[in-house]
């Protein structure tokens, strides 16, 4: 049970017996350092990281989303999948599988489990087990928020004891991308359906971590205690979940040494303070533009809005510099993002903007371009923003809001015009932002925009064994989209996080989790 910590360790001298109380091997006198001044520190075991996080709605991995981030870090530290994702090394390695292999054609997958691998129970992971945990999600009816991702799979068969075959519907080079998704974590065959409420509460989990003896999970009322997992290689005893209701508790928390490690709420984006990291996170946030709406079917109209938006100053005035400028639906670090997909077509220029905008409307007319948005703080500035730029070129627009449940269920009815949208791929790869956007049959196609190279392109990406050329396939991809300028890139997500002196190698991926057996707690910070 358990994965293997990113590089090899040496474990130091403390107890590897579970240690409940905070800090057990990291407080106290401790002893000396061995390490010359000015050498960097050897990582040793014991103690018990602090989390301090929003309370997760579950426990059970498959319902696990990005918001709150706390769900995918839970499902992170409880459950393992087939495979996962090494931030550093850009690529899949092992898991639950200690190998895989597919077809000359990417439609037929098999994957050799693990020896030894067992669920926190105690019971044998086998490929029967596996073959439940993702049917599941699969099931008609499932509320997984993972369920798209598994939409090609035909069949999964537990083929031997520690051997699982999976089917597709079409060719998916990138399957085992998308099977490192923490939400796809394995769960025992008696977990029942999506949504069991007893296991959703207090899961068996197949992770590095497990729910301490003692603890009833998500029925408890203020803190979750892990304990290390049976054969786990991880540096840590243990893990304990602070729950709060609030994010500014939870950073403050951190602030006052009663938790080791928090996110920071969005009010307080753009602060410096000891122990303050923001770091990268695969999420995009844009304004998609219907090309089928009548009124923004001219590529060249589309243009002129990209052309008008002074997009660095909204990301500077309005989230005080803590998005990462992009110009394109694909974040930086992702395998297959272009370097600049939409180059100078995207550039700030109302000069060229205006003389657009006069080329197609010389006896006026410019129609009003609705900018449709949710009722949050950040997406309000952005669209008042967004309406001066464009009536400074001479195009009038219309700020819409709706509440946050209400704007959801509006995008994607055909009627939205200029709309607030964003992405968090459900994979470490391009394709899981390219598809959903622009393939003919994609979840998210709320832009209107589909073409047959594309389409082919796409087709050719997911056929493609090579991870090489299948991510210049996919960059392509991207280059040809932003060419018909189907959003206004604006920037991407950071992840903005607080942690203490004494907590080392906790380094979040672009996904928002950490690779939790490689942490340490330092007994001199």
């Amino acid at each position: 049970m358990g994965r293997s910590s990113r590089t090899a360790r040496l474990l130091a001298a403390c107890s590897a017996a579970l240690v409940l109380v905070v800090g057990a091997c990291a407080d106290g006198d401790g002893a000396a350092s061995d390490q010359p001044d000015g050498a960097e520190p050897s990582p040793v075991s014991g103690g018990v990281l602090r989390l301090a996080i929003e309370r997760p709605e579950h426990l059970d991995p498959a319902l696990a989303r990005s918001v709150p981030q706390s769900e995918l870090i839970v499902a992170d530290l409880l459950f393992d999948g087939l495979t996962a994702y090494d931030d550093q090394r850009a690529e899949v390695v092992p898991a639950l599988a200690e190998r895989w292999g597919a077809s000359a054609d990417q439609r037929r997958w098999r994957f050799r489990l693990r020896e030894g691998a067992t669920f926190a129970s105690g019971k044998e992971i086998t490929a029967a087990e596996v073959k439940a945990s993702l049917d599941r999600i699969t099931a008609e009816g499932s509320a997984s928020p993972a369920a798209p991702g598994l939409a090609r799979i035909t069949k999964v068969s537990a083929t031997q004891a520690d051997l699982v075959t999976i089917a597709l519907d079409a060719p998916l080079a990138t399957l085992p991308e998308v099977l490192s998704n923490p939400a796809l974590g394995i769960v025992p065959a008696s977990a029942g359906p999506v949504g069991t409420k007893r296991f959703d509460l207090a899961p068996d989990g197949s992770g590095p971590f497990v729910l301490a003896d003692d603890d009833n999970g998500l029925r408890g009322d203020d803190a979750i205690r892990l304990r290390r997992a049976r054969g786990a290689d991880t540096l840590l005893d243990g893990v304990e979940l602070q729950i709060h209701e609030e994010l500014a508790d939870a950073a403050a928390a951190v602030r006052q040494s009663e938790a080791d490690w928090s996110l920071v709420p969005d009010d307080e984006l753009g602060a410096e303070e000891k122990g303050r990291s923001d770091d990268p996170f695969a999420a995009m946030l844009f304004y998609g533009l219907n090309a089928n709406h009548p009124d923004l079917g001219d590529v060249r109209f589309r243009q002129a809005i990209v052309r008008a938006i002074d997009r660095e100053s909204i990301l500077e005035e309005v989230y005080d510099g803590t998005l990462v400028p992009r110009n394109g639906v694909v974040p930086i670090g992702v395998p297959g993002a272009a370097e600049d997909p939409c180059g100078e077509r995207c550039a700030f220029d109302p000069e060229r903007a205006r003389a657009l905008v006069k080329a197609l409307y010389p006896s006026g007319g410019v129609p009003t371009v609705a900018i449709d948005h949710d009722d949050g703080r950040h997406q309000q500035q952005v669209a008042e923003a967004i309406e001066s730029d464009l009536e400074a070129v001479g195009i009038p627009a219309e700020p819409r809001s709706r509440p946050f449940l209400s704007y959801i269920d509006f995008v994607g009815d055909d009627s939205q015009e200029m709309f607030r949208l964003g992405s968090t791929g459900a994979y470490p790869s391009a394709d899981a932002y390219l598809s959903p956007l622009f393939a003919a049959a994609g979840a998210d196609d709320a832009v209107g925009l589909t073409q047959p190279n594309v389409e082919a392109a796409l087709a050719e990406a997911r056929s493609t064994p090579d991870p090489e050329q299948r991510f210049r396939l996919l960059a392509r991809v991207e280059r040809l989209t932003m060419r018909e300028i189907p959003v206004v890139p604006l920037g991407q997500f950071r992840t903005p996080s607080l942690q203490s002196d004494r907590t080392q190698d906790l380094e979040l991926s672009l996904t928002g989790t950490f690779d939790a057996p490689a942490v340490w707690l330092s007994p001199n910070p």
